[in-house]
Protein backbone atom coordinates (compact mmCIF):
# COMPACT_ATOMS: atom_id res chain seq x y z
CA UNK A 1 0.00 0.00 0.00
CA UNK A 2 2.41 2.40 0.29
CA UNK A 3 4.13 1.65 -2.91
CA UNK A 4 3.59 3.98 -5.74
CA UNK A 5 1.47 2.33 -8.90
CA UNK A 6 3.38 3.00 -12.19
CA UNK A 7 1.69 3.29 -15.49
CA UNK A 8 1.80 -0.58 -16.27
CA UNK A 9 0.26 -2.46 -13.64
CA UNK A 10 3.15 -3.64 -11.07
CA UNK A 11 0.67 -3.96 -7.73
CA UNK A 12 2.90 -4.95 -4.66
CA UNK A 13 0.51 -7.85 -4.08
CA UNK A 14 0.29 -10.41 -6.84
CA UNK A 15 -1.37 -9.26 -9.62
CA UNK A 16 -5.32 -9.62 -9.53
CA UNK A 17 -6.98 -12.04 -11.57
CA UNK A 18 -9.14 -11.31 -15.07
CA UNK A 19 -12.15 -10.81 -12.37
CA UNK A 20 -11.21 -9.23 -9.74
CA UNK A 21 -13.69 -9.43 -6.85
CA UNK A 22 -14.60 -6.73 -3.96
CA UNK A 23 -14.00 -6.84 -0.22
CA UNK A 24 -17.49 -8.54 -0.25
CA UNK A 25 -15.92 -11.56 -2.69
CA UNK A 26 -18.93 -10.12 -5.48
CA UNK A 27 -17.39 -10.69 -8.69
CA UNK A 28 -17.16 -6.88 -10.76
CA UNK A 29 -16.55 -5.87 -14.01
CA UNK A 30 -14.03 -3.52 -13.28
CA UNK A 31 -10.78 -4.41 -11.17
CA UNK A 32 -11.79 -1.20 -8.88
CA UNK A 33 -12.51 -0.90 -4.68
CA UNK A 34 -16.54 -0.67 -4.42
CA UNK A 35 -15.80 1.96 -2.23
CA UNK A 36 -12.75 3.50 -3.72
CA UNK A 37 -12.73 5.35 -7.03
CA UNK A 38 -10.22 4.36 -9.51
CA UNK A 39 -7.65 6.88 -9.43
CA UNK A 40 -3.68 7.47 -10.45
CA UNK A 41 -2.35 9.17 -7.29
CA UNK A 42 0.23 7.40 -5.50
CA UNK A 43 -1.75 7.92 -2.42
CA UNK A 44 -4.90 5.73 -2.97
CA UNK A 45 -5.33 4.48 0.31
CA UNK A 46 -6.72 0.74 -0.25
CA UNK A 47 -4.00 0.12 -3.49
CA UNK A 48 -6.25 0.38 -6.44
CA UNK A 49 -4.49 0.05 -9.36
CA UNK A 50 -4.42 2.92 -12.19
CA UNK A 51 -6.88 3.21 -14.87
CA UNK A 52 -5.13 0.52 -17.79
CA UNK A 53 -6.88 -2.64 -17.57
CA UNK A 54 -4.40 -4.84 -15.56
CA UNK A 55 -3.16 -8.49 -17.10
CA UNK A 56 -2.32 -11.55 -15.63
CA UNK A 57 1.02 -11.75 -17.04
CA UNK A 58 2.37 -8.34 -16.12
CA UNK A 59 5.81 -8.92 -14.56
CA UNK A 60 6.45 -7.05 -11.69
CA UNK A 61 9.81 -4.55 -11.29
CA UNK A 62 9.76 -4.83 -7.94
CA UNK A 63 9.52 -8.09 -5.49
CA UNK A 64 6.08 -8.40 -3.65
CA UNK A 65 5.10 -7.55 -0.71
CA UNK A 66 3.24 -9.13 1.63
CA UNK A 67 0.86 -6.62 3.61
CA UNK A 68 -0.25 -7.84 6.69
CA UNK A 69 -4.15 -7.27 6.65
CA UNK A 70 -3.45 -5.40 9.94
CA UNK A 71 -2.03 -2.72 8.24
CA UNK A 72 -5.38 -1.64 6.72
CA UNK A 73 -6.61 1.62 7.60
CA UNK A 74 -9.33 1.50 9.91
CA UNK A 75 -12.15 3.15 7.74
CA UNK A 76 -12.38 0.46 5.31
CA UNK A 77 -13.41 -1.66 8.16
CA UNK A 78 -17.01 -2.64 8.73
CA UNK A 79 -18.19 -0.52 11.40
CA UNK A 80 -18.93 -2.72 13.93
CA UNK A 81 -15.49 -3.96 14.11
CA UNK A 82 -14.08 -0.69 14.98
CA UNK A 83 -13.05 -0.18 18.73
CA UNK A 84 -15.94 1.69 19.63
CA UNK A 85 -18.40 -0.52 18.75
CA UNK A 86 -16.65 -4.23 19.64
CA UNK A 87 -18.61 -5.92 22.19
CA UNK A 88 -16.25 -5.96 25.56
CA UNK A 89 -15.11 -9.14 26.79
CA UNK A 90 -16.56 -9.52 30.29
CA UNK A 91 -13.77 -11.13 32.46
CA UNK A 92 -15.42 -11.70 36.15
CA UNK A 93 -14.12 -9.79 38.80
CA UNK A 94 -14.90 -9.11 41.98
CA UNK A 95 -17.99 -6.84 40.97
CA UNK A 96 -19.36 -9.20 38.85
CA UNK A 97 -22.59 -11.90 39.73
CA UNK A 98 -19.37 -14.69 39.79
CA UNK A 99 -18.58 -13.08 43.04
CA UNK A 100 -21.46 -12.23 44.51
CA UNK A 101 -21.00 -9.93 47.37
CA UNK A 102 -23.81 -8.04 47.64
CA UNK A 103 -23.62 -4.86 50.40
CA UNK A 104 -25.72 -2.69 52.39
CA UNK A 105 -29.33 -3.05 53.10
CA UNK A 106 -30.11 -1.20 50.13
CA UNK A 107 -29.84 -4.28 48.55
CA UNK A 108 -32.86 -6.24 49.63
CA UNK A 109 -35.20 -4.61 47.45
CA UNK A 110 -33.50 -5.74 44.68
CA UNK A 111 -33.68 -9.04 46.33
CA UNK A 112 -37.09 -8.86 46.67
CA UNK A 113 -37.94 -7.45 43.35
CA UNK A 114 -36.12 -10.35 41.59
CA UNK A 115 -37.94 -12.87 43.69
CA UNK A 116 -41.15 -11.05 42.68
CA UNK A 117 -40.20 -11.33 38.77
CA UNK A 118 -38.90 -14.57 39.05
CA UNK A 119 -41.39 -16.24 40.97
CA UNK A 120 -42.56 -18.86 37.96
CA UNK A 121 -39.66 -19.63 37.72
CA UNK A 122 -38.27 -20.57 41.14
CA UNK A 123 -41.78 -22.89 41.38
CA UNK A 124 -41.01 -24.12 38.01
CA UNK A 125 -40.60 -27.77 39.28
CA UNK A 126 -43.82 -27.43 41.86
CA UNK A 127 -46.95 -28.94 41.14
CA UNK A 128 -50.37 -28.82 42.82
CA UNK A 129 -49.10 -25.92 45.01
CA UNK A 130 -51.76 -24.08 46.87
CA UNK A 131 -52.74 -20.85 46.78
CA UNK A 132 -53.35 -19.68 50.47
CA UNK A 133 -54.92 -17.02 51.92
CA UNK A 134 -53.75 -14.60 54.58
CA UNK A 135 -49.55 -13.94 54.84
CA UNK A 136 -49.89 -10.21 53.83
CA UNK A 137 -50.40 -8.28 57.34
CA UNK A 138 -50.32 -9.56 61.04
CA UNK A 139 -47.70 -11.88 62.19
CA UNK A 140 -49.42 -15.16 62.01
CA UNK A 141 -51.63 -16.93 59.17
CA UNK A 142 -54.58 -17.85 61.10
CA UNK A 143 -56.10 -20.39 58.75
CA UNK A 144 -55.08 -20.13 55.10
CA UNK A 145 -57.80 -22.12 53.67
CA UNK A 146 -58.55 -25.64 54.07
CA UNK A 147 -57.60 -26.13 57.52
CA UNK A 148 -54.03 -25.16 56.90
CA UNK A 149 -53.48 -23.23 60.19
CA UNK A 150 -54.34 -22.30 63.34
CA UNK A 151 -51.89 -19.15 63.66
CA UNK A 152 -48.84 -20.59 62.44
CA UNK A 153 -46.02 -19.37 60.15
CA UNK A 154 -44.55 -17.05 62.94
CA UNK A 155 -41.15 -16.04 62.70
CA UNK A 156 -38.02 -14.87 64.89
CA UNK A 157 -35.04 -13.73 64.57
CA UNK A 158 -32.12 -13.98 67.31
CA UNK A 159 -28.82 -11.72 67.21
CA UNK A 160 -25.09 -12.39 67.87
CA UNK A 161 -25.14 -11.50 71.89
CA UNK A 162 -28.90 -11.06 72.63
CA UNK A 163 -30.66 -12.90 75.50
CA UNK A 164 -33.73 -14.30 73.37
CA UNK A 165 -35.35 -14.42 69.69
CA UNK A 166 -37.24 -11.53 68.38
CA UNK A 167 -40.41 -12.18 67.23
CA UNK A 168 -43.10 -12.75 66.26
CA UNK A 169 -42.06 -10.34 63.81
CA UNK A 170 -44.78 -8.82 61.47
CA UNK A 171 -45.55 -8.90 57.83
CA UNK A 172 -44.18 -6.47 56.00
CA UNK A 173 -45.61 -6.94 52.20
CA UNK A 174 -42.79 -4.54 50.75
CA UNK A 175 -40.77 -4.86 48.01
CA UNK A 176 -38.75 -1.28 49.55
CA UNK A 177 -38.49 -0.79 52.66
CA UNK A 178 -36.60 -2.84 55.46
CA UNK A 179 -37.17 -2.88 59.23
CA UNK A 180 -34.21 -2.75 61.70
CA UNK A 181 -34.17 -5.28 64.12
CA UNK A 182 -31.60 -6.16 67.16
CA UNK A 183 -28.20 -4.71 66.19
CA UNK A 184 -27.82 -4.34 62.79
CA UNK A 185 -30.05 -7.02 61.23
CA UNK A 186 -32.90 -6.03 58.67
CA UNK A 187 -35.51 -7.53 57.87
CA UNK A 188 -39.02 -7.42 55.42
CA UNK A 189 -41.41 -10.29 54.25
CA UNK A 190 -43.07 -10.60 50.54
CA UNK A 191 -46.15 -13.10 49.51
CA UNK A 192 -46.34 -13.15 46.20
CA UNK A 193 -49.32 -14.89 43.89
CA UNK A 194 -48.38 -15.36 40.20
CA UNK A 195 -49.60 -17.97 37.24
CA UNK A 196 -51.84 -19.41 40.00
CA UNK A 197 -48.98 -20.08 42.51
CA UNK A 198 -48.09 -18.63 45.78
CA UNK A 199 -44.66 -18.55 47.56
CA UNK A 200 -44.18 -16.41 50.97
CA UNK A 201 -40.46 -15.06 51.76
CA UNK A 202 -38.85 -13.30 54.48
CA UNK A 203 -35.33 -12.21 54.30
CA UNK A 204 -32.69 -11.02 56.59
CA UNK A 205 -29.34 -9.39 56.24
CA UNK A 206 -26.64 -8.03 58.52
CA UNK A 207 -23.63 -6.30 57.66
CA UNK A 208 -21.91 -7.71 60.72
CA UNK A 209 -22.92 -11.33 60.04
CA UNK A 210 -24.40 -10.92 63.48
CA UNK A 211 -27.53 -13.61 62.72
CA UNK A 212 -27.52 -15.76 65.69
CA UNK A 213 -30.43 -17.77 64.99
CA UNK A 214 -34.17 -17.93 63.24
CA UNK A 215 -37.21 -20.12 63.78
CA UNK A 216 -40.79 -20.60 62.63
CA UNK A 217 -43.22 -21.45 65.41
CA UNK A 218 -47.04 -21.61 65.66
CA UNK A 219 -49.63 -24.15 65.24
CA UNK A 220 -51.00 -26.21 62.19
CA UNK A 221 -54.32 -27.56 62.40
CA UNK A 222 -53.45 -31.30 61.47
CA UNK A 223 -56.66 -32.72 61.46
CA UNK A 224 -56.22 -36.25 60.40
CA UNK A 225 -53.32 -38.23 59.71
CA UNK A 226 -50.59 -35.73 59.02
CA UNK A 227 -46.74 -36.63 58.71
CA UNK A 228 -43.27 -34.69 59.05
CA UNK A 229 -40.41 -34.60 56.73
CA UNK A 230 -37.23 -32.48 57.07
CA UNK A 231 -33.69 -32.43 56.31
CA UNK A 232 -30.65 -30.67 55.15
CA UNK A 233 -29.92 -29.71 51.71
CA UNK A 234 -26.32 -29.09 51.84
CA UNK A 235 -24.35 -25.95 49.77
CA UNK A 236 -26.05 -24.90 46.89
CA UNK A 237 -25.02 -25.83 43.10
CA UNK A 238 -25.67 -22.53 42.12
CA UNK A 239 -23.80 -20.14 45.00
CA UNK A 240 -22.01 -22.79 47.21
CA UNK A 241 -22.09 -19.99 50.15
CA UNK A 242 -25.59 -20.73 50.40
CA UNK A 243 -27.21 -24.09 52.36
CA UNK A 244 -30.29 -25.21 52.68
CA UNK A 245 -32.94 -26.68 54.96
CA UNK A 246 -36.28 -28.20 54.83
CA UNK A 247 -39.46 -29.66 56.37
CA UNK A 248 -42.38 -30.37 55.32
CA UNK A 249 -45.89 -31.34 57.16
CA UNK A 250 -48.09 -33.33 54.69
CA UNK A 251 -51.03 -35.62 54.91
CA UNK A 252 -54.78 -35.71 54.84
CA UNK A 253 -57.31 -33.28 54.52
CA UNK A 254 -55.12 -30.15 54.58
CA UNK A 255 -52.57 -28.50 52.24
CA UNK A 256 -49.23 -29.51 52.97
CA UNK A 257 -46.27 -26.65 54.75
CA UNK A 258 -43.29 -26.66 53.47
CA UNK A 259 -40.18 -24.49 54.58
CA UNK A 260 -36.97 -23.61 52.74
CA UNK A 261 -34.56 -22.11 54.96
CA UNK A 262 -31.50 -20.08 53.13
CA UNK A 263 -28.48 -19.32 54.49
CA UNK A 264 -24.74 -18.29 54.54
CA UNK A 265 -22.47 -20.89 55.86
CA UNK A 266 -23.17 -24.65 56.64
CA UNK A 267 -22.35 -24.70 59.93
CA UNK A 268 -25.66 -24.36 60.98
CA UNK A 269 -27.92 -26.74 63.64
CA UNK A 270 -31.60 -27.56 62.30
CA UNK A 271 -34.26 -28.54 64.64
CA UNK A 272 -37.29 -29.40 63.52
CA UNK A 273 -40.55 -30.60 65.47
CA UNK A 274 -41.79 -34.16 64.40
CA UNK A 275 -45.06 -33.26 65.59
CA UNK A 276 -47.75 -32.35 62.78
CA UNK A 277 -49.41 -30.11 64.60
CA UNK A 278 -46.26 -27.76 65.41
CA UNK A 279 -45.33 -25.23 63.09
CA UNK A 280 -41.51 -25.15 64.99
CA UNK A 281 -38.16 -24.89 62.31
CA UNK A 282 -35.56 -23.85 63.95
CA UNK A 283 -31.65 -22.96 62.56
CA UNK A 284 -28.72 -21.87 65.39
CA UNK A 285 -25.65 -21.09 64.48
CA UNK A 286 -22.58 -23.14 64.64
CA UNK A 287 -18.98 -21.90 64.43
CA UNK A 288 -19.86 -18.67 63.00
CA UNK A 289 -23.17 -16.30 62.63
CA UNK A 290 -24.93 -15.62 59.22
CA UNK A 291 -24.91 -12.48 57.35
CA UNK A 292 -27.95 -13.63 54.94
CA UNK A 293 -31.07 -16.08 55.55
CA UNK A 294 -34.10 -16.37 53.67
CA UNK A 295 -36.94 -18.11 54.49
CA UNK A 296 -39.65 -19.56 51.66
CA UNK A 297 -42.80 -21.56 52.68
CA UNK A 298 -45.61 -22.73 50.19
CA UNK A 299 -48.43 -25.17 50.14
CA UNK A 300 -49.23 -27.89 48.52
CA UNK A 301 -52.74 -29.94 47.62
CA UNK A 302 -53.23 -33.46 45.83
CA UNK A 303 -55.66 -33.44 42.55
CA UNK A 304 -58.43 -35.12 44.51
CA UNK A 305 -58.15 -31.53 46.53
CA UNK A 306 -58.17 -33.82 49.81
CA UNK A 307 -54.37 -35.15 50.39
CA UNK A 308 -51.42 -32.30 51.27
CA UNK A 309 -49.05 -32.44 48.69
CA UNK A 310 -45.75 -33.81 49.81
CA UNK A 311 -42.23 -32.23 48.35
CA UNK A 312 -38.96 -34.44 49.02
CA UNK A 313 -35.09 -33.12 48.89
CA UNK A 314 -35.14 -32.90 45.02
CA UNK A 315 -37.76 -30.13 44.75
CA UNK A 316 -36.56 -28.35 47.44
CA UNK A 317 -33.52 -27.92 46.02
CA UNK A 318 -34.52 -27.30 43.02
CA UNK A 319 -36.18 -24.44 44.67
CA UNK A 320 -33.17 -23.30 46.55
CA UNK A 321 -30.81 -23.12 43.55
CA UNK A 322 -34.15 -21.20 41.22
CA UNK A 323 -34.38 -18.85 44.07
CA UNK A 324 -30.19 -17.92 44.27
CA UNK A 325 -29.83 -17.90 40.70
CA UNK A 326 -32.86 -15.49 40.11
CA UNK A 327 -31.76 -13.04 43.00
CA UNK A 328 -28.17 -13.05 42.04
CA UNK A 329 -29.11 -12.09 38.53
CA UNK A 330 -29.71 -8.37 39.65
CA UNK A 331 -28.28 -8.75 43.54
CA UNK A 332 -24.56 -7.53 42.69
CA UNK A 333 -24.06 -4.16 43.71
CA UNK A 334 -21.74 -3.36 40.62
CA UNK A 335 -22.71 -5.64 38.17
CA UNK A 336 -21.01 -4.73 34.48
CA UNK A 337 -23.57 -3.64 31.64
CA UNK A 338 -23.62 -6.36 29.15
CA UNK A 339 -23.58 -4.56 26.04
CA UNK A 340 -26.86 -5.09 23.57
CA UNK A 341 -25.97 -8.21 20.85
CA UNK A 342 -27.80 -8.41 17.83
CA UNK A 343 -30.88 -10.57 17.26
CA UNK A 344 -30.24 -13.91 16.59
CA UNK A 345 -31.12 -15.33 12.60
CA UNK A 346 -33.90 -17.24 13.03
CA UNK A 347 -33.68 -21.00 11.95
CA UNK A 348 -35.51 -24.35 11.53
CA UNK A 349 -34.30 -26.39 14.67
CA UNK A 350 -35.42 -30.04 15.44
CA UNK A 351 -35.76 -30.46 18.91
CA UNK A 352 -34.69 -33.43 21.02
CA UNK A 353 -37.40 -35.22 22.86
CA UNK A 354 -36.81 -35.49 26.65
CA UNK A 355 -38.64 -37.66 28.84
CA UNK A 356 -38.93 -35.81 32.01
CA UNK A 357 -41.88 -33.45 34.29
CA UNK A 358 -40.77 -30.37 33.49
CA UNK A 359 -38.35 -27.69 32.09
CA UNK A 360 -36.52 -27.65 35.47
CA UNK A 361 -36.00 -31.02 36.28
CA UNK A 362 -34.11 -31.77 33.47
CA UNK A 363 -32.16 -28.46 33.66
CA UNK A 364 -31.17 -29.44 37.42
CA UNK A 365 -30.70 -33.28 36.72
CA UNK A 366 -27.39 -31.76 34.99
CA UNK A 367 -28.41 -31.36 31.46
CA UNK A 368 -26.86 -28.09 30.63
CA UNK A 369 -26.06 -28.73 27.00
CA UNK A 370 -27.23 -25.72 24.73
CA UNK A 371 -29.79 -26.69 22.12
CA UNK A 372 -33.98 -26.96 21.60
CA UNK A 373 -35.69 -29.41 23.69
CA UNK A 374 -39.03 -30.83 23.96
CA UNK A 375 -39.94 -32.11 27.08
CA UNK A 376 -42.26 -35.09 27.13
CA UNK A 377 -44.53 -35.29 30.47
CA UNK A 378 -43.58 -38.80 32.80
CA UNK A 379 -46.23 -41.55 32.14
CA UNK A 380 -48.55 -40.95 35.05
CA UNK A 381 -48.07 -37.46 35.56
CA UNK A 382 -51.34 -36.20 33.82
CA UNK A 383 -49.66 -33.64 32.42
CA UNK A 384 -49.45 -32.59 28.78
CA UNK A 385 -46.34 -32.16 26.95
CA UNK A 386 -44.60 -28.91 27.17
CA UNK A 387 -41.50 -27.04 24.70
Amino acid sequence: PTSSPTAAPTAPTTAPSAAPTSPTGTPTSAPTSPTVSPTLTPTSPTGSPTSEAPTTTSPSTTPPTTTPPTTRSPTTRSPSLTPSTRSPTLTPTSSSPTSYAPTGIDRMPDVVSSFVGFAPSITNGLYSMYSFSDGLSGSCIQNGGNNMYNCGNEIYVKAVGSSGYVGPLPYRQSTSSTVTLAGDITYTTYKSTTEGRTIWLAMFHSLTAAIDGFKVDGTNYASGSRYVNSGALGASAVDPRFSGWYKCVYGYNSPSINHLIIATGSSWTQAASSNARSDQHALTRGSAAGSRLFYLMWAGYGSSGTYGRSYGSYQFTMVMNAFLRAIETTVSPTSPTTPPTAAPTPRSVSPTVVTASSCAEYLYAGHTTSGVYRIRAKAGSGLPDRS
